[in-house]
């Protein structure tokens, strides 16, 4: 290794060292002399200590590197424990970055500059943090803490034992897609509680509904549609939210099709431009007659921010149409398309879009495809109205069926009164 190349890293080791201890230091400014715990320099000659050590391992062996990382560890020990005879309160977060900033250092002389920077920067964020991150730990609910631990489990736990493959009659059933579903649910929900709770319910609902609607909008109708049981008062925001998820989801569609069928833009450029413009209407005439709405508190503990069993139900619901779709294919064949657009759509627009737009290729025609993709996001647009009203019901049903039937009905007769027809 050349010197040039030996100065760089135990220079980015260096900057490793500084970058936390300059959080570390500012921290510690107002401090008196002598009360200090380690600051900018005693960082920075960790980080370089952890450089120099890491170079040398390189030659002498990795034990060199451990039994130095073991000195570092006995003089925090004895620094942690002379603070503790003083009757000093103090924790162990600055030996123990102490402790990875050594690491880093180590890290950026065997060549991952990098990483350890990174690491470093995250360090130094979530340092100077601490008031922010206890405030917000403080602020959890028991029942939000079981939330959060309940979707870890179903996604970090179950989903990667789950077979990716199909199961059952034509293969229908993927158990890892329809769990995907239900993490999806859970996920939303618990999405759209915490926006609520940190950033306020209104603007809280429309970021869920946005984000959602490019994942899935029958999934994000579900969620605000059970936050209105949870948030009365809300009606207007979060039939707002529905619709703008369902607005998002008609020119996702779109350019899903046009990467497969170039050929469709005549036929769903009007149609969709047409609903897209009409439920922006829509959401932006329900967010301002929702503006003066303030959800009700509630007087009891907080609500659980997700309930799994609904997901779960929503999971095996998928399950049910995606068979019955797979089953309606086989037996009408291609002349069953709208029938299949039909029963699809209440579950999954990508599926049927994709398909459709292959069979362009094959000879459908153009006309038929953009009226098979439209059909299915009506029936999905229909779906998401109908769980609205049985879930939510009352004035959000109401003014979700107006707005997203207008726009199905604009985009309808945009389509048959188009030239091309």
């Amino acid at each position: 290794m050349e010197q040039g190349e030996v100065l760089v890293r135990l220079a980015v080791a260096l900057g490793v060292g500084l970058i936390v201890g300059l959080e570390r230091g500012w921290q510690q400014r107002d401090a008196a002399d002598g009360s200090r715990e380690l600051g900018l320099r005693s960082f920075a000659l960790v980080g370089l200590a952890g450089g120099v050590l890491g170079l040398l391992a390189q030659s002498l062996g990795a034990a060199v590197f451990g039994l130095a990382l073991l000195a570092l560890v006995g003089l925090l020990t004895a620094s942690h424990w002379l603070a503790a005879r003083e009757d000093r309160d103090r924790g162990l977060t600055t030996e123990v970055t102490a402790m990875t900033v050594f690491g880093l250092g180590g890290m950026a002389a065997v060549g991952h500059a990098v990483p350890a920077v990174a690491c470093a920067v995250v360090i130094a964020i979530l340092l100077s943090g601490k008031p922010v991150l206890h405030r917000w730990i403080r602020a959890i609910a028991p029942v939000e803490l079981s939330a959060a631990l309940q979707l870890a489990l179903i996604t970090a736990v179950v989903l990667p034992v789950l077979p990716d493959h199909g199961y059952g009659p034509y293969g229908a059933l993927n158990p890892y897609s329809i769990w995907w579903m239900v993490i999806l649910v859970a996920g939303l929900s618990f999405v759209g509680h915490a926006a609520s709770r940190l950033i306020g319910a209104r603007r809280g609902v429309l970021l869920t509904a946005a984000f959602g609607g490019l994942a899935s909008s029958t999934a994000t109708a579900l969620s605000l549609s059970r936050m209105a049981a949870r948030q009365p008062g809300l009606e207007h925001t979060l039939a707002a939210g529905v619709v703008m998820a369902s607005i998002i989801m008609v020119p996702r569609m779109m350019l899903m099709a046009l990467a497969i069928a170039p050929a469709l833009l005549p036929f769903l450029l009007a149609p969709v431009l047409a609903m897209a413009v009409s439920g922006g209407i829509a959401v932006i005439l329900l967010v301002r007659s929702g503006a003066a709405e303030r959800a009700v508190e509630s007087t009891g503990a907080p609500a659980s921010p997700f309930e799994l069993g609904i997901a779960l139900k929503f999971g095996a619901l998928l399950a049910g149409i995606q068979l019955l779709a797979r089953a309606l294919q086989d037996w009408l064949g291609d002349v069953g398309l709208y029938a299949l657009a039909l029963i699809a759509g209440l579950a999954d627009v990508d599926a049927m879009t994709l398909s459709t737009g292959g069979m362009v290729s094959g000879g459908l025609p153009l006309f038929t495809a953009a009226s098979v993709i439209l059909l299915t996001a009506a029936v999905n647009t229909t779906a998401k109205t109908v769980i609205v009203a049985v879930v939510a019901g009352g004035r959000m049903a109401l003014a979700v069926a107006a707005s997203l039937l207008v726009s199905l009905a604009l985009g309808g007769a945009a389509l048959w009164l188009s030239p091309l027809n």
